[in-house]
C-alpha cells in the first residue's frame, strides 16, 4: 500500500506546487501590469509642449518604479478648449489645461496669469516664460488656497505648470504703430491682452488656439497676440505675412499642464502620487525650455520664409508700458467685481515678488533638468501627498 500510495501522493503535491507557482506568476503578472493614465494635449506632436510630454511618460514610467505608465493623445482625444471639461468628467485622466479658457471657473489661478506683462518692466534675459512659469508654480502650489478651491471644484488636481514665451504681433499685414494698430481685430486669449488692445484702438477677439490658423487666412483677425513657437505649433508660419515681436509683451503663464481627474488622483497610493509630482517638474522645466529653443528657431523659419519682421514704434512700445503700469489696478478691481475673487490687490502683492524671486534663479540655470530639480526642492517636495487632492 505504502508502494503505491507514496508516488501519488507526491504527484498530487507536485501538481498542487506547480498550480501554486502559476496561480503566483499570474497575480504577479497583473501586480506587476503599469496602471495606464491618459493624457490629453491639445497640441500636435513634435511641439514643445508634446516633447516636454514625452519626457513626462519616461518620468512617470522611472519614478513610479514601473506601476503607472502615461499614453498621450496629442490633438486627438481632446482639443484645447475641450480639456478643462474633460479632465472634469474623467474623459481622460491627465489633461493640459489653459485655465484662461475657463476665466470664470479659473478665476483665481487667471488672476495670477493677467500679471504676466509685468515681465515688460523686467530684466528677464530673454527667460521671460521660464521667470513666468516658475512663479506661478509655487504660486499655486504654497501661496494660493482659492486656486486649490477652484481646481477641486472642477473635480481636478494641479501637478504643474509652463508658460510660454514672450507674446508678440503675428500678422496677416504690417502692424506696427499706434495708427496701423487702431481698428484691428486682434486674437486674444486672456483678459489682460484684450484690455492692451482697447487701450490702444483695436478690438480684440477670443478664441481657442485651435481656432487661429483658420481666423487669420479667412481674414476674421488681423493679428494674433500669441508667441512664435506657435508658428510651427498651430501651423501659424502658413497664415502669417508680419511679426511685430516687441509688443504687447507678457506671456501665456495660465496653464495648468497636467491637471489630474480627482477620482483617478485618489485611486492612486501615496508613492504613485509623489511620482507624478516629480514628473511635473521635469514637464514643467522641459516645456518651458523648449518654448525659448523653439522661438529662436521658428522666428529665423519665418524669416527664411519671406516673412517680414518689423520692429515696433517707439510710441507704441511707450504707450504698452504706461498700459503695464497702470494696469494693476485694473486688474484687481475687475476680479473683483467680474468673479467675485476675494482680496485680489493682496494676491498681486503675493505673486509680485515671486516673479523678482524667480527671475534672479532662472537667470543662473543651465539645463531643464537643472531647473526640475530646483523645482522640486524649493517647492514640490513641501506639498504632503497624504492630503493634497484628497
Amino acid at each position: 500500500m505504502t508502494t503505491t500510495r507514496t508516488p501519488l501522493s507526491r504527484k498530487l503535491a507536485s501538481l498542487a506546487v506547480a498550480a501554486g507557482v502559476a496561480a503566483a506568476g499570474i497575480f504577479a503578472g497583473q501586480a506587476a501590469k503599469a496602471e495606464e493614465l491618459r493624457y490629453a494635449i491639445g497640441f500636435p506632436a513634435n511641439t514643445a509642449s508634446t516633447i516636454a510630454a514625452d519626457v513626462y511618460v519616461k518620468k512617470v514610467q522611472e519614478l513610479s518604479k514601473g506601476t503607472l505608465s502615461v499614453k498621450v493623445f496629442p490633438l486627438s482625444l481632446l482639443n484645447l478648449a475641450e480639456t478643462p471639461g474633460g479632465v472634469r468628467d474623467g474623459i481622460t485622466d491627465i489633461g493640459y489645461v489653459l485655465t484662461a479658457y475657463n476665466p470664470a471657473e479659473f478665476a483665481n489661478m487667471n488672476l495670477a496669469g493677467d500679471l504676466t506683462m509685468l515681465l515688460n518692466l523686467m530684466d528677464t534675459g530673454g527667460r521671460d516664460g521660464l521667470i513666468f512659469q516658475s512663479a506661478m508654480l509655487e504660486y499655486v502650489f504654497l501661496h494660493c488656497p482659492t486656486c486649490q478651491n477652484d481646481m477641486k471644484a472642477q473635480n481636478q488636481v494641479f501637478t504643474a505648470s509652463a508658460a510660454s514665451t514672450r507674446y508678440m504681433l503675428l500678422c496677416n499685414k504690417k502692424v506696427t504703430n499706434a495708427e496701423e494698430i487702431k481698428g484691428k481685430r486682434l486674437r486674444v486669449s486672456s483678459q489682460n491682452w484684450r484690455r492692451w488692445s482697447e487701450s490702444v484702438g483695436a478690438t480684440a477677439v477670443s478664441m481657442p488656439g485651435n481656432e487661429i490658423f483658420e481666423a487669420l487666412t479667412q481674414g476674421a483677425v488681423d493679428c494674433a497676440i500669441i508667441s512664435a513657437p506657435e508658428l510651427s505649433g498651430l501651423a501659424l508660419i502658413d497664415a502669417v505675412s508680419d511679426i511685430t515681436p516687441e509688443v504687447p509683451g507678457g506671456v501665456f503663464g495660465a496653464s495648468a499642464i497636467a491637471n489630474i481627474n480627482v477620482d483617478t488622483w485618489q485611486g492612486l497610493n501615496e508613492d504613485q502620487r509623489a511620482a507624478l509630482l516629480r514628473a511635473g517638474t521635469y514637464m514643467s522645466a522641459h516645456a518651458g525650455w523648449q518654448y525659448v529653443n523653439f522661438e529662436g528657431r521658428d522666428l529665423k523659419r519665418a524669416e527664411a520664409k519671406g516673412i517680414r519682421i518689423h520692429k515696433a514704434d517707439q510710441a507704441l512700445i511707450d504707450q504698452t508700458q504706461s498700459f503695464v503700469q497702470g494696469d494693476m489696478k485694473t486688474i484687481a478691481e475687475f476680479y473683483a467685481s467680474k468673479f467675485g475673487v476675494a482680496e485680489p490687490q493682496a494676491a498681486i502683492d503675493t505673486f509680485r515678488p515671486l516673479l523678482e524671486k524667480w527671475a534672479k534663479i532662472v537667470k543662473e540655470v543651465k539645463t531643464p533638468d537643472e531647473l526640475a530639480e530646483i523645482y522640486w526642492t524649493e517647492v514640490v517636495s513641501k506639498v504632503d501627498v497624504k492630503t493634497y487632492g484628497m
